[in-house]
C-alpha cells in the first residue's frame, strides 16, 4: 500500500471517493444526450445503408463486404445497448431501458433483460 493510500485512509477518505468526486464535479458522469442522438441518428443511417444494400445485391459474393458492416454495425447497436443499461443516455430510466430493448432484442436480437442484470453485476 502506498504512503498517499494510507494517509487517505487514515482521514477517513479512499483515493477513489476522492476521484469520483473530481470527476462528477467535472461533469463527466452526466448523460450526453445530444451525443448520443446525433450517434444513433449515424447508426440508423448506417443500418438501413447495409440492409439496403443486403436486399440489392441478392445473392452475390459481394455479399461478404456487407455481411462485415452488417457486423460493425451490429457492434454499434450492441455498444449504444450496454450504454444504456449503464444510464449514461438519459437520467430516465424509462428511455435508458426502451432504447437497450431496441438496440438489442430488436436490433440485434440478444435479450437486453438478460443482458444487463449479468452486466450489472460486474459494476
Amino acid at each position: 500500500m502506498s504512503t498517499e493510500q494510507q494517509i487517505g485512509r487514515r482521514h477517513g477518505t479512499s483515493m477513489y471517493a476522492e476521484l469520483l468526486r473530481e470527476v462528477r464535479a467535472a461533469g463527466l458522469l452526466q448523460p450526453q444526450t445530444a451525443y448520443y442522438i446525433t450517434r444513433i441518428t449515424i447508426n440508423t443511417a448506417g443500418l438501413s445503408a447495409a440492409w439496403g444494400l443486403f436486399f440489392l445485391l441478392g445473392n452475390s459474393w459481394l455479399q461478404l463486404v456487407t455481411a462485415g458492416f452488417l457486423a460493425f454495425m451490429f457492434t454499434q447497436c450492441a455498444m449504444i445497448g450496454h450504454d444504456a443499461a449503464d444510464r449514461l443516455i438519459s437520467r430516465s430510466r424509462l428511455i435508458n431501458s426502451a432504447l437497450g430493448y431496441v438496440h438489442f432484442d430488436f436490433l440485434i436480437g440478444m435479450s437486453f433483460g438478460y443482458w444487463a442484470e449479468r452486466h450489472r453485476r460486474h459494476h
